[in-house]
């Protein structure tokens, strides 16, 4: 009888009840819990049970006094579900939290704090984090995040379409899974989060990690520890597919970020990109991982079998010992990325080896007119916001090294309008393949501006030397290609002016070559002299003394310096050995320019 008098007299208070006048008295509890104004704009709605439920609709979580905006989380729908039995006891157990049509933002102050650090922003990063009650299950259905750093005026978008976290506050680790199938931001890609984190003395430990966005994935095991002034993180992460258009999807955000974009069309126009870079790296984080990629790139162009060493230290990336496999070339490269400073740096060394630059040019345009191996060496070093703004003060060397093969010229014309028909005048009639002995250059580069040490190529019908600088600040080719024909046949030749844009090129005879050719070709033709030190250095690369552009390169040198001190003419005869096909050759040359810079 009298549990039954209990029931009924709870049940008479139960429905008597408007839960609708605790709802300021709910707020502020969650405002004393958190340091944040809570404000609950709509209806409140109870479902008792032995887990009662409580439903809130229009929820605004305030945000750090500093931020961006007074609300840090919006819900448009909250549902809490607890255990009757344990709250009876004065113990909180939460069986389920629904949040729907959520909007939350993430930003970090001038200083890298962060808006979720509760309480005392000043010193909260230093001090124990808030206790977070036993959540057995907690849901998130269409959640748009934003990501904003206020010190550098930019914000990144995320669409989720469903965030699930399980077991948060209890001794077994938290498994967090999230996906969207596109959500609410047309074009994005699918992708989807499991991984698990596990509680530690000093931070937490993530395991069984996967993302898949797009076509790409990443998984492995990180271990974070923080102590006094520092932050740490360690791992292992490993890849199968890595297509970084589909990060850049995943990360842009749709109305971009306002800040430092290209404008419209000026991208289309310029090689290099003027939008900043938005990377900051917190000084106070050391990183160490290891990263092992199987494929990284495109079905047309992909790296394999990359393995490297990550490291962060003082806001310094180092991405070194990088060792990759491009068809049968090997690739080595070191990237350091400097973001302490306020215009980051960039070092840059990448070194290849046997690579197949027929089947390069042939999977970045789909032509196939050049058959050939070579090796190549580039140490740039330059700093800037953008990419625009490091290739302006960019300082280093670019070293180039082919040996034989085949060029024909039928498929230039595809590739570089207007040379092909020009070149075909310094080959013999009837041919369009010529056989391509070597291409070497040099470039130094100094405050975004190449100049050639050496530029040649040789062919069985002619050589071309060349000289003249790109200048990556205004992105223009300002280039001289000097034919000299082994044929009587082909005298015709004529110096060629590379000018134009590094999207745009173009190729015209020079006028006043064209009008002194009845001079004879050495005339319009001369020697370059190269300096020793150059030949040394392409003389490292793998094709070695034995390469015949390395020893025209020296002949030419040296009869340059012989006529030099006898105060003598040239001698034809040498002219006429240290020749080379300029059809092929300057189509070597030239489509190794543009597409060794793009």
């Amino acid at each position: 009888m009298l549990p039954l008098l209990a029931l009924t007299t709870f049940l008479a208070l139960y429905l008597s009840i408007d839960i609708n006048a605790f709802r300021d008295d709910i707020a502020a509890e969650i405002e004393a819990y958190t340091g944040r104004e809570v404000v609950i704009a709509g209806d409140l709605d109870l479902a008792l049970s032995l887990h009662p439920t409580l439903v809130a609709k229009n929820v605004a979580f305030g945000n750090a006094d500093w931020g961006s905006k007074p609300q840090m989380l919006n819900i448009g729908r909250l549902e809490g579900r607890v255990a009757l039995l344990p709250l009876l006891s004065g113990r909180l157990e939460v069986r389920h939290i629904e949040l729907v049509d959520t909007e939350l933002l993430l930003e970090t102050d001038p200083l890298g704090r962060g808006n979720w650090l509760l309480h005392d922003t000043e010193h909260a990063d230093t001090g124990p984090p808030a206790t977070l009650p036993v959540i057995d299950r907690l849901r998130v259905a269409n959640l748009q995040l934003i990501w904003r750093d206020n010190a550098k005026g930019e914000s990144t978008e995320f669409a989720v379409d469903g965030l699930t976290l399980t077991g948060i506050g209890k001794a077994d680790p938290v498994l967090v899974t999230a996906d969207t199938g596109g959500g609410p931001t047309p074009g994005k890609p699918v992708w989807s989060l499991r991984l698990r984190v596990h509680g530690t003395d000093t931070g937490y430990r993530i395991s069984e990690l996967t993302l898949a966005v797009g076509d790409s994935d990443i998984g492995g095991d990180l271990e974070f520890t923080s102590g006094s002034g520092h932050r740490r993180l360690t791992g292992r992460l490993s890849s199968r597919q890595l297509q970084l258009d589909d990060f850049a999807n995943a990360l842009s955000s749709p109305q971009g970020t306002g800040h430092g974009a290209d404008a419209p069309g000026e991208r289309a126009n310029r090689v290099f990109s003027s939008t900043p870079f938005g990377v900051a790296i917190p000084a106070s984080l050391r990183a160490d991982l290891s990263y092992q990629v199987q494929r990284l790139g495109g079905p047309a162009l992909a790296l394999e079998n990359i393995s490297t060493r990550i490291r962060t230290d003082r806001g310094v990336l180092s991405v070194g010992d990088i060792r990759a496999q491009w068809d049968a070339a090997t690739i080595t490269a070191d990237l350091v990325f400097d973001t302490g400073r306020e215009r980051p740096s960039v070092q840059l060394q990448l070194a290849g080896r046997d690579i197949h630059f027929g089947n390069l040019i042939h999977a970045v345009s789909g032509e196939q007119w050049l058959d050939a191996e070579g090796d190549l060496d580039i140490q740039l070093q330059g700093s800037g916001r953008s990419l625009a703004e490091i290739m302006a003060n960019v300082s280093g060397t670019s070293q180039l090294l082919i040996g034989k093969g085949y060029a024909d010229v039928r498929e230039v014309d595809t590739l570089i309008g207007g040379l092909g028909t020009a070149l075909r005048t310094l080959v013999d009639q009837g041919t369009d393949r010529a056989r391509l002995n070597c291409i070497a250059s040099s470039f130094e580069v100094d405050k975004g501006v190449a100049t050639s040490r050496l530029l040649l190529a040789d062919t069985e019908h002619s050589t071309v030397y060349g000289e003249g600088s790109i200048d990556f600040r205004s992105e223009r080719l300002d280039l001289i290609l000097k034919p000299k024909p082994k044929s009587m046949s082909l005298n015709v030749a004529v110096p060629i002016e590379i000018g134009g844009t590094l999207v745009e090129p173009s190729f015209t005879p020079e006028k006043l070559a064209t009008a002194r050719k009845g001079a004879g070709i050495l005339a319009a033709v001369g020697f370059i002299s190269f300096p020793p030190a150059i030949l040394l250095g392409l003389g490292e690369l793998g094709s070695g003394d034995a390469n015949p552009c390395l020893e025209l390169a020296t002949e030419a040198g040296n009869a340059r310096a012989a006529a030099k001190q006898s105060k003598k003419p040239q001698d034809k005869g040498l002219v006429e050995r240290t020749a080379g096909n300029v059809e092929a050759a300057l189509d070597d040359i030239g489509s190794a320019i543009k597409g060794l810079f793009k």
